[in-house]
């Protein structure tokens, strides 16, 4: 027989209570952590691996204290996300991970790296070294802003000057939503 570990908190349909992990050592999930309510992890370093899944129908803020945020598997809330990393590290959602959010996801590192899909309302990344939105081996990753308009049809696309090119590849990265603003 399989089986599968899992946490599951504030399961109360109706004012779901607010849940927080606090870990002194590194996280590591391969089962399923779910929350009604809002959900909390602090962890030294973060991992969900490709079979795990992190999810809260409300907020989901995930910090990694000392280290970096590395998501294999899926990550989801109803409401905001927050995915924080130590300054000098990563928050990477790697191959046929997912990031979903009904709500804005902020995520701050030093880099955020994009190797898959992440699906949100609204977006905010803020990094201190890079941001990458690249190529796997042989998939393109998409970053898709504005869920109510997933085909994109009306919307404005913000095309980066090519940025990236290490191994003779030099990749291009694309944001829609139907409003834009740049602050200069």
């Amino acid at each position: 027989s399989s089986s599968t570990s899992k946490i599951i908190a504030a399961t109360a349909q109706e004012n779901a209570g607010a849940t927080t992990f606090t870990v002194s050592g590194a996280v590591s999930n391969s089962g399923a952590i779910h929350s009604n309510g809002d959900f909390t992890i602090k962890g030294a370093s973060i991992t969900n691996s490709n079979t795990a899944g992190i999810s809260s129908l409300a907020a989901l803020n995930l910090e990694a204290t000392t280290s970096s945020i590395s998501n294999d598997g899926a990550l989801y809330s109803g409401g905001d996300m927050t995915l924080k990393a130590a300054s000098s590290s990563s928050v990477l959602n790697n191959k046929a991970a997912t990031i979903n959010s009904d709500a804005k996801v902020t995520a701050t590192a030093g880099s955020f790296a994009n190797y898959s899909e992440v699906v949100v309302k609204d977006l905010e990344i803020n990094t201190t070294q890079s941001f990458y939105n690249g190529l796997s081996a042989e998939d393109l990753p998409t970053i898709i802003l504005d869920t109510d308009n997933p085909t994109h049809s009306g919307a404005n696309q913000i095309k980066s000057e090519e940025w990236d090119c290490t191994l003779g590849v030099c990749n291009n990265y694309y944001l829609y939503e139907r409003t834009t603003t740049i602050k200069e």
